[in-house]
Formats: C-alpha cells, structure tokens, sequence
C-alpha cells in the first residue's frame, strides 16, 4: 500500500508547472488602523525588477505627550515616513 502511494504522489507530481510570477508596475493604497495603532496611512509599492518592489509609506499615527517641556499629557497625531524593500 506504501508503494502504490508513493508511485501515486510522484504520478501526480509530475504535472505541476511552475508560475513566472512579476511585481506590478505601481500600486497605490490607503490603510487605516483602529486599536493599538491608530491612524491613516498612505503607501506605494513600486517595481524595481521583476521580484524586488520599493515600498514607501507616509502617515499619521496618534501619540500621547508627556514630559516636562509640555503642561500635562495629550493626544497628538505624529508624522510617519518609512522606506523598504520587498522580494517577492
């Protein structure tokens, strides 16, 4: 019974093709997040070769204020620029 499983496996083995996958061109999108991150970001995703993308994101995100140079703690929504690779 092993055998026969074997053989089966590597029968139906055979026939599968491998997919030529590229990165799109450009992509444009928009996030908003609710809970521990709270905030609205816009990001790009940009192709550099046919694997490898740029992504750059910009946003605001909230924070609290605290410390001595402000008179007491608030809520402020903070700038958020970011820049990375991604392998696909």
């Amino acid at each position: 019974m092993k055998k026969v499983a074997v053989i089966l496996i590597l029968v139906f083995n055979l026939n599968v093709n491998a997919q030529e996958v590229s990165v799109e061109k450009s992509i444009f999108g928009i996030q908003a997040g609710f809970g521990t991150r709270v905030g609205i970001w816009l990001n790009n995703e940009m192709k550099l070769t046919n694997s490898i993308a740029l992504r750059s994101e910009i946003g605001l995100e909230n924070d609290y204020t605290v410390g001595t140079h402000y008179e007491g703690a608030g809520f402020i929504l903070q700038p958020i620029v970011s820049l990375e690779p991604r392998y696909y």
